[in-house]
């Protein structure tokens, strides 16, 4: 006969079952982290066949997520004054975790990230047009990754803010 029933198939961590049809069938198994696994199926047996089971090693790769860099509160600021940057880094399965360095080529703030966001204050040093970098260092289900963001840094003396005045 034709064995029928059902195997689970597990990564360690996830897992899929398939309903046997004339003895094969398939499912979609989503690995929650990325790295080699061992594949295990598992057959629980039926009034004919006993119990088995079958390995194979399979490697998951790291998803790339989409870092986002804002830098807009003030925008441009003043040598010695801090301005806010805001990161978010988005994927397509689990929210990323881990943390975040913010370089504007001089200094850098870093930030952890709380459900896949966060934000920091950066205090440039020098005047000048800047391109802030957005370092994400990555986490068990993503690869590193990064983005960037022009802001600019004027001296002290030359900044008007929104009143029209300066300092």
């Amino acid at each position: 006969g034709t064995p029928t029933g059902t195997v689970t198939v597990d990564d360690g961590a996830a897992n899929c079952a398939i309903t046997l049809a004339a003895g094969s069938g398939s499912c979609n198994l989503t690995s929650m982290t990325s790295g080699a696994k061992t594949l295990t199926a598992s057959y629980g047996g039926d009034v004919n066949y006993v119990v088995g089971s079958d390995t194979e090693a399979h490697t998951v790769n790291a998803a790339t997520p989409t870092v986002t860099i804002t830098s807009d509160s003030p925008d441009p600021s003043a040598v010695g004054q801090a301005y806010l940057v805001a990161v978010t880094v988005a994927g397509s399965g689990a929210t990323p975790t881990g943390s975040v360095t913010v370089d504007d080529g001089a200094v850098n703030c870093a930030i952890t990230l709380s459900g896949g966001s966060g934000s920091c204050n950066l205090i440039s040093t020098t005047a000048g047009p800047k391109t802030l970098t957005a370092d994400y260092a990555g986490d068990a289900t993503y690869a590193a990754a990064s983005d960037t963001e022009a802001h600019t840094v004027v001296n002290a003396d030359d900044a008007v803010f929104e009143d029209g005045f300066e300092d």
